[in-house]
């Protein structure tokens, strides 16, 4: 009797746990959204899958591994390889495991010099979440990211508390979730469906947060139903107001909303939250038509690609041809040939007219087969900037951005569309992601009153840093923009002294380009001067100049006034009023 009342307990907190009406708004926007997709992109990235990642060529598409299937449609590896090319060069240059890459600072309505409490502070961060970040999976995870986004044209990562350590990611593959996108462009709405087993649903979730169906497939006889599997929903968007009760902190009540749900039952299994989103999704290119979904240099190299897998299966076929060509034999040497290399066929010449075996049919143009497939290949490497990523492979570790921008010049400025998203989509929300976590688990030790802001109710909040990107790419594209910059004034320089018009520089704000000009040379913001701190600066100077003068002019007055004694004093009145001075004074 205890056991079924404590059963009736169980089943009645996990109907209320379920959520019903939250579950079921949740699963019908998901699968609006996985309409759409399914009606448009996943037909559209299987291809891509077959000529560019194999591996991933399941799409919609059910195969096993260690199956035929997989690999049919490649003769030429050279979309593969370019699209590696590009995916390692995204990851190298953008977010670079054997160098720092960023850096956090106090922003700057604190206006922290170097040595402040603040600044040392998140100086300190930055080398602690280095550190983690090299500990954890994030850079191997950000690698299926970025290849993702190369090939598709999205590619997503998810992060967590770890376990075993402080970061843990993982990366969802294409064709497994949904995503919408805010008012700003960037993707603030996830739902990612994934499998689980029974006994691993009661691992995560509990047993009286199991759905009726999973429950019922837990309690079956002798452990039948542990391994059944069953579809579930985790659903990440941000909450409304309206959805939070003030005051509260828990994790229902969380800025970003994190709901678990098993989707057959309509049924949630966990409602949390998270207080940063915790998911980035970064799109290679827009398509131009409004979707959240991206575009993808596979995207416009899919024929080239079609047909240069073609020609290569073709020309192959030709060579096969050449090695192992058609004969014609005459009827009396029927099964009388040796093909093998060396072979000896004997035949008369006295009978048959002297008829011998000759090849038939075998002439084919290989040449120009060939240059088809190296023309089809180059337009492949353009597309995925190939040549610019083997240009900076080839560059020296030592070579500093100034030099790396004057290195590999206008060609730099291909990629800087593509690193913008990414720091917009992906390192943007992904640092700010890490900051909290790290900081919440203690890693950083307490932060200094200086970083503290009020937030009402005599409470104080830590402030959020501000990121500066400091990989070799980052800082030789902004050396392009000095480039530009130190071309443009030398040009003006030179034409204000020839024209005789050096007014022609108040066209430009020499301040803000000076401070520019050093950031982008890798100088730390934090060596500047307050803006009011350099007016103050000229302020004074132009006080002393002005003190200086006046005091040369008094010099100068004085002594034309000694000169002027012997004329009448009207005259020496007006004169010295004149010249500024005072005459009782000068005399």
């Amino acid at each position: 009797m205890a056991e079924s009342l404590n059963l009736q307990d169980k089943e009645a907190k996990a109907k209320m746990a379920g959520k019903p009406e939250i579950a079921e708004s949740e699963v019908a926007r998901y699968n609006k959204l996985k309409s759409q997709r399914m009606a448009i992109f996943d037909t559209a990235w299987q291809q891509l899958a077959q000529y560019f990642i194999p591996n991933l060529s399941d799409i919609n598409e059910q195969k096993t591994e260690g199956t035929t299937g997989w690999g049919d449609l490649i003769f030429d590896t050279t979309a593969i390889e370019d699209a590696r090319t590009c995916t390692t060069g995204q990851q190298n240059w953008a977010t670079p495991m054997t160098e720092p890459w960023f850096s956090w600072r106090p922003p700057q309505f604190l206006g922290q010099e170097e040595d402040d409490d603040g600044a040392l502070w998140f100086g300190n961060a930055t080398e602690i979440a280095l550190d983690e970040l090299a500990r954890s999976n994030y850079y191997s995870m950000s690698g299926m990211q970025y290849q993702s986004r190369t090939i598709f044209g999205t590619g997503h990562l998810h992060i967590e508390e770890g376990e075993n350590s402080a970061i843990n990611c993982t990366s969802r593959k294409i064709g497994t979730y949904c995503c919408a996108k805010n008012r700003e462009g960037i993707v603030d709405t996830i739902y990612s469906e994934f499998k689980m087993s029974a006994r691993e649903a009661m691992q995560e979730f509990g047993y009286e947060n199991l759905s009726p169906k999973v429950r019922k497939a837990v309690d079956e006889k002798n452990s039948k139903g542990l391994d059944k599997e069953f579809n579930f929903l985790h659903v990440i968007r941000p909450r409304t107001e309206l959805e939070r009760t003030p005051g509260k902190i828990d994790g229902a009540n969380k800025p970003i909303a994190s709901i678990y749900i098993m989707i057959e039952d309509k049924f949630c299994c966990r409602i949390g939250g998270y207080e940063e989103m915790p998911d980035s999704v970064t799109r290679f290119n827009d398509w131009g038509t409004g979707t959240v979904w991206g575009y993808s240099p596979a995207f416009e190299t899919l024929p080239n690609v079609r047909q240069l897998n073609y020609i290569v299966r073709f020309q192959d076929a030709q060579y096969e041809l050449r090695a192992n060509p058609r004969i014609l034999t005459p009827i009396n040497l029927w099964g009388e040939l040796d093909l093998r290399p060396g072979g000896v066929t004997p035949y008369d010449p006295n009978l048959a007219g002297g008829l011998k075996p000759e090849e038939w049919m075998t002439m084919a143009d290989v040449a120009g087969t060939e240059h088809s497939v190296e023309m089809k290949q180059k337009a492949v490497h353009r597309m995925f900037y190939t040549d610019v990523f083997q240009m900076l492979q080839q560059i020296e570790r030592k070579m500093t951005a100034y030099e790396i921008a004057q290195r590999v010049g206008e060609k730099l400025e291909q990629l800087s569309p593509m690193f913008a998203r990414i720091i917009t989509e992906k390192t943007t929300i992904d640092l700010k992601r890490i900051f909290g976590i790290l900081y919440r688990k203690g890693k950083f030790g307490p932060p200094p009153r200086s970083l503290l802001v009020p937030t009402g109710n005599n409470k104080a909040k830590l402030v959020m840093p501000e990121v500066t990107y400091t990989s070799r790419l980052a800082l030789a594209l902004k050396s392009l923009q000095n480039r530009a910059t130190m071309d443009t004034m030398n040009f003006m320089a030179e034409f204000a002294q020839a024209t005789n018009h050096p007014e022609i520089l108040d066209n430009w704000n020499l301040d803000a380009m000076a401070r520019t000009f050093a950031i982008n040379q890798g100088m730390s913001p934090r060596f500047e001067r307050k803006y009011g701190d350099v007016l103050k600066i000229r302020q004074a100077r132009a006080a002393q100049v002005q003190q200086q003068q006046a005091m040369q002019t008094m010099a100068e007055t004085a002594k034309a006034a000694g000169k002027l004694g012997s004329a009448p004093e009207g005259i020496q009145k007006q004169v010295t009023e004149a010249m500024g001075g005072d005459q009782t004074a000068a005399a």
